[in-house]
């Protein structure tokens, strides 16, 4: 239950069989799926597909030294539009980040405290603390 304030009501959750998460899921409204065997497994429903992403994350966030946990919502979209544009062509990835930056209502002059307010790369998905990201 302590990673109740930090998931979403309805996340759909996959576990591995273990009932300690059976609480959790119910009091999340969530949807899950028990993935704990090669029977369990299909295209989209599989562990190595989640542990894989994770550990992309860790390894970006080994690369930076560590990360401060009243950060981690700076650090979690700088990830997520690294991740984003990491294929791009570097001019493809510009026009991404304009276009992102051309939504932002009023002024041509954009500061960084505005731009955190804008959630331009920190999707719902990424959200850590209730709801607010840094």
């Amino acid at each position: 239950m302590n990673l109740h304030p930090h998931i979403e009501e309805k996340t759909y959750i996959w576990t591995d069989d273990c009932p300690s998460y059976n609480k959790l899921i119910a009091a999340l409204g969530s949807d899950s799926k028990v993935v704990s065997t090669h029977k369990d497994y299909d295209r989209v429903n599989h562990l190595n597909n989640v542990n894989s992403f994770h550990s992309l994350i860790e390894r970006w966030y080994n690369k930076m030294g560590g990360v401060a946990s009243k950060y981690i919502n700076r650090y979690a979209a700088l990830f997520n539009i690294r991740f984003q544009v990491g294929r791009m062509d570097p001019s493809e990835a510009l026009l991404l980040v304009k276009s992102r930056l051309r939504g932002i209502k009023g002024n041509s002059f954009v500061t960084i405290e505005r731009l955190k307010h804008e959630r331009l790369f920190s999707p719902p998905e990424l959200r850590w603390d209730a709801g607010q990201t840094a």
